[in-house]
This record gives structure tokens, C-alpha cells and sequence, in this order.
């Protein structure tokens, strides 16, 4: 079944369906009429709603999980850089020291 991602939980035809199964509820005793249960029916809604309601806190939580790995590659990228200007600073420093000992400069590359 495809649902839009953009509505609500009670806009997903599935919520819709719960509320008509409810609808039961209220004129019905727990095993009268029509055919079916009604704890069956009260049981599959509550069960329904249950999963739907796992489902986006499960969406939320990897929201987070997403939102920690973009700081995280973030942060890595700005060790990189960092570590590639301290590698810089190091083949400069060696150039330097090799001309000021009237050598020559050594390739770090």
C-alpha cells in the first residue's frame, strides 16, 4: 500500500479504515452482530494504531541519526582539512630549514 508521506497519521487510509472499525464499537456488543468480534475488531485497532504510531517514532529517531551523521561528517571534514594545513606547515618548515642550512630542500610530497 503506498500513502502519502506528506499527511498526517489520521489522514493515511489506514487510520481511515480504523475509524470506520471503531464505528462498530458503538453499536455492538463484544460478540453481537454483524459476524465479527468486536474485541477482535478493538484489538486489531488498537494494534493498528500501535504500529503506526512505532513507525514515527522510528522515523524520528533516524531523523536524529541522520542529523548526528551530517554533524559527524562535518567534523571530520574539518579535522581533515586542519590535519592537511599542519602537513602544509610541516613541508614549509622543512623547505626552511633546508635553505637556511644552505641545502636542499627535501620533498615531502
Amino acid at each position: 500500500m503506498k500513502t502519502d508521506t506528506t499527511a498526517g497519521p489520521m489522514d493515511l487510509p489506514v487510520m481511515r479504515l480504523v475509524e470506520r472499525m471503531r464505528g462498530f464499537e458503538v453499536d455492538h456488543k463484544p460478540d453481537g452482530w454483524p459476524a465479527i468480534r468486536m474485541r477482535d475488531v478493538t484489538a486489531l485497532c488498537y494494534e493498528i494504531e500501535g504500529l503506526i504510531l512505532a513507525e514515527e517514532g522510528a522515523k524520528e529517531a533516524f531523523g536524529h541519526v541522520v542529523q548526528a551523521k551530517r554533524e559527524l561528517e562535518a567534523e571530520c571534514t574539518r579535522l581533515r582539512e586542519l590535519l592537511q594545513s599542519a602537513y602544509e606547515d610541516i613541508r614549509r618548515a622543512a623547505r626552511h630549514n633546508a635553505v637556511m642550512r644552505g641545502g636542499k630542500a627535501i620533498p615531502l610530497d
